[in-house]
């Protein structure tokens, strides 16, 4: 017996108790409930504001230098560039020189060409403010963002040759593919994430950390001899505050640092491919990574673009702690779609292991089939014998569902089960079918074997049964044993009687 002072204790400590009902989002124990593996709703959730981010800052460089680099009257104007190409191609725009330079200012008027080149940087900064803020997108966007950035990359001549330009329009190309075509949704029912545009990604992060460590090992000799940080801090392209201190670390610092690069670039990105808890751990230690170079040197966007591809690693049950767990939040809604889709293919587990007659073990068959189900109104149970109702309950035991009318006198042994007896309701009259009766072992160990030998139910005669039976039919009685042609066929008996 619980003390007095313990429901009390049950609220101060928030505990529901055991009959109440758990709240959305939470365990039976009132825990938050934590997301299934194996989704990745929020995955891309997280890749696509990354990427808006890193398309965000890349727009924005475009929109305060590209006028000083390749505008009217910049360094490397792009009008000229354009003009060169097709003189090249036999001086008209044809598809041969828009294949060579693809740029959506072939089709502008190049007297404005820094406006135009505001407008497509001003196009794509809004575009991707979008997408960053609300987290939506689809293939539309994501298609109009690589077409901007891809018509500033192909005119920017030297001032856009560097590899994270091309970095970042196969990073957007996937993108593209990750979304919904129409749907500006956070959480697309309609179109779950690609797991083939997921792989893309792995394999995009796979191939620029392998290609970057094979490239230090055959670039020079440095990198084998572990001594490549002793000077990189002072000679990288833009240092910033971080890298005057990296670089007075003693010497054996600097070798660690020279060897866990050639670890995470050379060993670590194979652990993608040996299953979700490995590609974790690399999706975590290239994060890792990726950070360390940020806060120690300055490669423009490089390394947060790096980050993205590797976000692929991860699905909803570890990216879940970047969202809040309120109701009516995201998680909360994608967990709400994981117990759906639990439950419908639970549904369709059981349709498709569920059998007919046919199909399926008589002993299993006449387990599934024989569910007593409970009489709308009391009746009164004798231990093998018979109880009287208003209305019988009817049960299933192989032989379909037992309709019987008013005022029948329904047969049960102790253990509550009902025999199959399918009734014809004319005129107040019940038959026995031969073949619906079950000829396989019974289940009720009180259910008497006379039953199946004599037509007469034991402790009951003909006259029990409320109603009037026709010539030639048994009223309320079994057929014997060896009686009945098949399912439907005229019962047989060795009695006809009729009932007043």
């Amino acid at each position: 017996m619980a003390a007095p002072g313990e429901p009390r204790r049950r609220r101060k400590a928030g505990d529901p108790g055991p009959g109440a009902p758990s709240s959305p989002g939470r365990d039976p124990a009132g825990r938050p409930a934590r997301l299934r593996a194996g989704t990745f709703w929020l995955t891309r959730v997280v890749i696509l504001k990354a990427l808006a981010f890193v398309y965000f800052v890349a727009f924005l460089v475009a929109f305060h230098q590209n006028k000083q680099l390749i505008g009217d009257r910049g360094l490397l104007p792009c009008r000229v560039y354009l003009k060169s190409v097709r003189q090249h191609f036999q001086g008209q725009a044809s598809w041969a020189a828009l294949s060579y330079a693809p740029t959506v200012l072939w089709l502008l008027d190049w007297s404005h060409m820094d406006a135009n080149l505001d407008a497509l940087a001003l196009l794509g900064l809004g575009i991707s403010a979008f997408v960053l803020v609300t987290g939506c997108a689809n293939m539309l966007l994501m298609a109009v963002l690589w077409i901007l950035y891809t018509s500033l990359v192909n005119v920017g001549q030297v001032w856009y040759s560097f590899g994270w330009e091309s970095q970042l329009l196969e990073t957007g190309f996937l993108g593209i593919f990750l979304c919904p075509l129409w749907t500006l949704s956070r959480l697309p029912r309609g179109t779950p994430t690609s797991q083939i545009v997921l792989w893309g990604f792995r394999w995009l992060i796979f191939r620029i950390m392998l290609g970057a460590g094979l490239i230090k090992i055959r670039g020079d000799q440095c990198w084998q001899d572990l001594t490549c940080m002793d000077f990189h801090y002072e000679t990288q392209p833009v240092p910033n505050p971080m890298a005057y201190f990296l670089h007075h670390c003693p010497w054996w610092v600097h070798r660690f640092e020279t060897l866990s690069n050639h670890v995470l670039e050379l060993l670590v990105p194979f652990l993608i491919f040996l299953g979700r808890r490995m590609r974790i751990l690399h999706g975590a230690l290239q994060l890792l990574f990726q950070a360390v170079l940020i806060v120690s040197g300055n490669l423009s966007f490089l390394n947060w673009l790096t980050m993205v591809p590797s976000l692929a690693c991860f699905d909803d049950a570890t990216v879940s702690l970047l969202f809040p767990s309120g109701p009516g939040g995201l998680k909360d809604r994608v967990l709400k779609m994981q117990e759906e889709e639990a439950q419908g293919a639970q549904l369709r587990h059981g349709s498709s292991t569920r059998t007919g007659p046919l199909g399926a073990s008589p002993r299993s068959a006449w387990k599934s089939s024989c569910r007593a189900r409970p009489a709308p109104t009391p009746a009164r149970r004798v231990p093998c014998g018979r109880t009287t109702s208003s209305s019988a309950s009817p049960a299933t035991c192989g032989g379909g569902p037992a309709s019987s009318p008013p005022t029948t006198t329904a047969w049960t042994g102790s253990c509550g089960l009902q025999p199959s007896r399918p009734t014809n309701i004319t005129s107040g009259s019940s038959t026995w079918q031969a073949g619906s009766w079950p000829t396989m072992p019974r289940l009720c160990p009180c259910w008497p074997s006379t039953l199946l030998r004599a037509g007469t139910p034991p402790g009951g005669s003909e006259g029990n049964t409320t109603g009037t039976s026709s010539a030639g039919q048994g009223a309320g009685m079994p057929p014997r044993a060896s009686g009945g042609s098949g399912r439907g066929s005229a019962p047989t008996s060795r009695h006809s009687a009729s009932g007043t």
